[in-house]
């Protein structure tokens, strides 16, 4: 990702000093300039993430919300208690195991389905911890369910 973000920044450099000197193409290569910028910020946002990010959850009366800190994009997700299919501490088995085990990078040990899709949280949680949080999401899930019913 750093190669992928280096090199988007690379060729953002390239086509702003290409539209620079030659202003003539500038309505040809806008899009593709345009393009190559948000692919440059959103690798940065990425790395920035990596590097610095911490993940929220956030527990109302009728609702949990997660998203990131530390990062150019916050991914706010905020899910009702009533579209929560299931919160269970797993082992991230979608993402390749050469980059979950090399560089250390995954979707997270918790995973809450949803709408029959599935946000993962807690990239750097041990599994007994996921464990325990997942379980007292859970709970806390029923219980307001109950009040709210």
């Amino acid at each position: 990702m750093l190669l992928w973000s280096s090199g988007a920044w690379v060729m953002t450099a390239m086509l702003g000093y290409g539209l620079f000197t030659e202003p003539t193409k500038y309505p040809e290569l806008t899009a593709l300039w345009l393009a190559v910028f948000a692919a440059a910020v959103m690798g940065t946002s990425w790395i920035i993430w990596q590097l610095r990010g911490k993940e929220i959850v956030e527990v109302t009366d009728d609702a949990i919300t997660l998203w990131h800190v530390n990062a150019l994009f916050k991914n706010r997700l905020s899910l009702r208690f009533e579209e929560i299919e299931s919160i269970v501490a797993e082992v991230d088995k979608d993402t390749p195991w050469w980059i979950r085990q090399q560089w250390g990078i995954g979707g997270g040990s918790i995973a809450i389905s949803h709408h029959g899709r599935k946000r993962r949280w807690g990239i750097d949680l041990a599994p007994a911890r996921a464990e325990r949080i997942a379980q007292e999401l859970r709970q806390i899930v029923e219980e307001r369910l109950a009040v709210l019913k």
